[in-house]
């Protein structure tokens, strides 16, 4: 009977040892997964919207050469990174999306509340952002969205905000348009400028507010290429230092109808410009 207890005890220690060996071995067989999941807490994507975070607080977004070193040893390359962390956010929508004006419904544009630390919000070029590294940032894509639509999306949104003292303030708001414009009177930009410049200090009173120069494809035509440095021109003159310069030519893409960014376009777009807001407070 003895012997019988003995071989039971000894077949019961040889099950757990080879449960702990595999789970061990199981470390080395999906390295990505365990990266991500013993990341510093600060380098996780942000999913409580209840804390107001601001680009300070989330050093991981920056793609300094600190944060590539420090990170060369998990991912070879930036697209490696983002495949591993789009394989734990899978399914979460990095931009909110909404339709395009209905001209006979006439559906007004709502911009919905704000909950994120940073805000950008602009036309059907957003909605090509695809890195799930921004998830922290409140994206509002609006398609086909001019200036005159953001002047009329942000007094909606201060009409409708002003009496709630509890509303989240982001610290940060880029406002991304003008490409849509190109058919717009030139002689009609400072007015919209200077109106949407009062309109999004009415509603965002605490924000640092940061437009970018509107990137054109050389290939359009030379009318509308003039229509966007008019607009640039008026942009640098109003905004000054908060004027987000162009992206490089070399990195800057389209689609085929000289409009639309690609998506590493726009990833690179979203990255450049907050580096641009982190140097520039």
């Amino acid at each position: 009977m003895a012997t019988h207890h003995r071989l039971f005890l000894a077949l019961i220690l040889a099950i757990f040892v080879s449960i702990l060996y595999w789970a061990s071995d199981s470390v080395h067989v999906f390295p990505k997964l365990t990266d991500v999941l013993n990341k510093p807490k600060q380098d996780l994507p942000v999913k409580n919207h209840s804390k107001l975070l601001s680009y300070e607080e989330t050093p991981l977004l920056l793609n300094t050469t600190d944060t590539r070193t420090e990170n060369a040893s998990r991912f070879k390359t930036d697209k490696e990174r983002r495949s591993s962390l789009s394989s734990v956010l899978r399914g979460t929508s990095v931009v909110s999306r909404h339709p395009r004006l209905n001209k006979t419904k006439k559906k007004p544009w709502v911009l919905p509340t704000v909950v994120k630390g940073t805000l950008i919000l602009g036309d059907s070029n957003l909605c090509r952002i695809t890195d799930p590294e921004l998830i922290w940032i409140q994206i509002e894509c609006f398609p086909g969205m001019r200036l005159e639509h953001t002047i009329k999306i942000l007094k909606e949104y201060h009409s409708r905000n002003q009496s709630d003292q509890s509303r989240v303030q982001p610290s940060t708001v880029i406002m991304s348009v003008g490409i849509n414009d190109r058919r717009t009177p030139t002689s009609e930009f400072k007015d919209l400028i200077e109106s949407l410049l009062n309109s999004s200090h009415q509603a965002f009173p605490d924000a640092r507010l940061y437009m970018p120069l509107v990137n054109a494809n050389s290939n359009l035509s030379d009318s509308v290429i003039q229509t966007i440095e008019s607009l640039n021109g008026i942009l640098e003159l109003g905004l000054k230092e908060r004027t987000i310069p162009l992206y490089s030519s070399e990195s800057f893409r389209t689609a085929r109808d000289k409009i639309h960014w690609t998506e590493d376009c726009a990833n690179g777009m979203v990255h450049h410009w907050l580096t641009y807001v982190k140097t520039h407070p």
